[in-house]
């Protein structure tokens, strides 16, 4: 017991040099199996945000009602058999973390609520950018916890995804087929505002200005997948940086879709650093394009989650910018602005 407290001091020590909750935050104390109580040191941030994909099961839960996503999204109701996510058998879930991230903090890490007598057997992976997925083990009968250290490769590593695997193997087909998701808590997690990193991304440490966000949509074509939200708006993007706005905002791509955008103020100007500031939540790679003229194009590189700022390269200006989800897995980018860190108005 006195080794694993020691184990929980340092991981706690390690989340606060990379960030820690936010000192405004809550803790919650939530009971979990049995008689035990889990505390969420970072308070509802540290549960799972958005529904990024989900494939129900087959048999599929009786009433279409059960498999509802967005009901394992949240802090837990503690509603037994009524607000939960029925998986169905071998069904599939991913979750998005938005305001913070999964961490290592030297013991449980992640906890799943999962409702009914006992845990039914999940597979549970992890991911930093939805591309790479780490399997860190499954939750089932008496124990709804993982503890992440054993089964990723470093240990500083800040995870945005967590995607929950029914066995097929095991449970009934009946009412609720597969596993009732309630809600899924980081333990270890820490804060992370997506608007105050997006500028920051490989050198783009210069802010981008109000009036810089391209304000115009020529082109838009929504790929396949869109998933749960299926935000297909293309003005969205148009209307400025609102990222901390679970569900308000974005425009969801969906693999392989396209959208062109420019500003009606003026052309991006080639400065030193990065020019364009991609603004979103990128679940896969984005390639980006640009334009003078609509019709001729030069890609200036991909934007990933962890790198959303480019260069124009030999290119002295550009007026349109064109951005394409790369096909995966996953249901596609949310694009909430795009923005230019240098421009040249029209007179």
């Amino acid at each position: 017991m006195k080794r694993h407290l020691k184990n929980i001091l340092a991981g706690l020590a390690l989340v606060a040099c990379l960030g820690g909750p936010s000192a405004s935050a809550q803790p919650l104390q939530i009971p979990g199996r049995g008689k035990d109580i889990i505390t969420f040191p970072n308070g509802k941030a540290s549960f799972a945000d958005r529904v990024v994909h989900f494939q129900v099961g087959s048999p599929a839960p009786a009433d279409p009602t059960y498999y509802d996503p967005t009901r394992a999204l949240g802090v837990p109701s503690g509603s037994k058999g009524t607000d939960n996510c029925s998986l169905g058998k071998g069904g599939t879930l991913v979750l998005e973390f938005t305001d913070n991230r999964l961490v290592d903090v030297g013991g449980p890490d992640l906890f799943i609520f999962e409702d009914g007598p006992s845990v039914e057997r999940t597979f549970i992976d992890i991911s930093v950018d939805g591309n790479t997925w780490y399997e860190i083990g499954d939750v089932s009968g008496g124990r709804a916890y993982v503890d992440i250290r054993p089964h990723i490769p470093d240990s500083t590593m800040q995870f945005r995804f967590v995607r929950l695997r029914d066995d097929p193997n095991q449970g009934d087909n009946g009412r609720y087929a597969g596993a009732d998701i309630n809600a899924v808590g980081a333990i270890g997690s820490i804060d992370y505002n997506e608007s105050a990193n997006a500028g920051k991304q490989d050198g783009g440490s210069k802010p981008v200005r109000a009036e810089h966000i391209l304000d115009a949509v020529t082109f838009f074509l929504p790929g396949q997948n869109q998933g749960a939200w299926g935000d297909t708006y293309p003005q969205r993007i148009t209307a400025g940086v609102d990222a901390d706005r679970m569900g308000g905002g974005a425009l969801q791509l969906g693999d392989g879709g396209t959208v062109v955008a420019l500003s009606s103020s003026g052309v991006i100007k080639n400065a030193s650093g990065p020019d364009i500031v991609i603004y979103g939540e990128l679940v896969g790679p984005v390639q980006v394009d640009v334009s003078a003229d609509g019709r001729s194009w030069t890609t200036i590189g991909t934007a990933t989650s962890s790198s959303k700022a480019l260069d124009l390269g030999s290119l002295s200006e550009a007026k349109f910018v064109r951005l394409t989800d790369q096909v995966d897995s996953l249901s596609g980018s949310r694009i909430d602005a795009i923005g230019a860190v240098e421009m040249r108005y029209y007179r």
